[in-house]
């Protein structure tokens, strides 16, 4: 995880108060992801670029609307567009100035590329898998995840799906009892310490999903696992 002198959110304040306007990143799905906390007021984008709202210009702008209006740079990962930089607003600002803010975006965009903060999603699921594994025990909850890995929880959701066939939320509930199953069967952990470690600290509901997983209660399967082990 990024430093939050190293976030997006922190690259896109500092173009954002070079330029004198709002800007934001928006990933490959059209899904606003991080943006600056400048206001822009004046000739700038009326839509605060920190807000959240369906209709948000910078949104609009990437689908088609207003295109005019901003400055796009777009951000590649392994040479795969993982998202875009939206700058603006840029009524009125002339052509000189449109030129300059859009090499300063290009800029900026090589800067988050060159950080590696931006990632298409097949080294999304990567790291996403990676960092599950380590973080167990940790809150996985959909947000938390977004927070970490500046993706939408569409994004997360689709990527998961289409590389495990899982729904999110299936996919961390499986790493858990995976996780869980080697515990029990390697040491002498007992069962509902193996469960809090691996994040799930209600032990009934362990035992239920446990043995919907493989077929086995987690008691049974230590009994077992001792039994082999002597």
């Amino acid at each position: 995880m990024t430093s939050a002198s190293d976030s997006i959110d922190s690259i896109l304040d500092d173009l954002s108060h070079i330029a004198g306007c709002g800007a934001c990143f928006v990933d490959c799905l059209g899904k606003r992801m991080a943006g600056s906390r400048r206001r822009p007021t004046g000739r700038m984008c009326s839509v605060c670029p920190a807000g959240l709202s369906a209709d948000c210009a910078y949104l609009s702008a990437f689908r088609g609307k207003d295109e005019e209006r901003f400055i796009y740079a777009d951000v590649y990962s392994s040479g795969v567009l993982a998202g875009r930089i939206a700058l603006g607003r840029m009524d009125d600002m002339g052509e000189r100035n449109g030129a300059a803010l859009d090499t300063l975006a290009q800029a900026f965009a090589c800067l988050i590329e060159k950080r590696g903060l931006a990632r298409h999603k097949s080294e999304l699921f990567a790291e996403l898998s990676r960092y599950i594994d380590d973080h167990l025990s940790d809150d996985l909850s959909a947000q938390s995840l977004i927070s970490t890995f500046y993706f939408s929880q569409s994004v997360l959701s689709k990527t998961v799906k289409r590389e495990s066939g899982m729904p999110l939320r299936m996919y961390i509930q499986s790493r858990r009892l995976e996780a869980a199953r080697v515990l029990l069967m390697g040491n002498s952990m007992p069962v509902m310490q193996a469960a809090v470690q691996c994040g799930i600290s209600d032990f009934n509901y362990f035992s239920r999903i446990f043995k919907r997983r493989f077929g086995i209660s987690p008691s049974e399967l230590k009994a077992m696992a001792r039994r082999d082990f002597h």
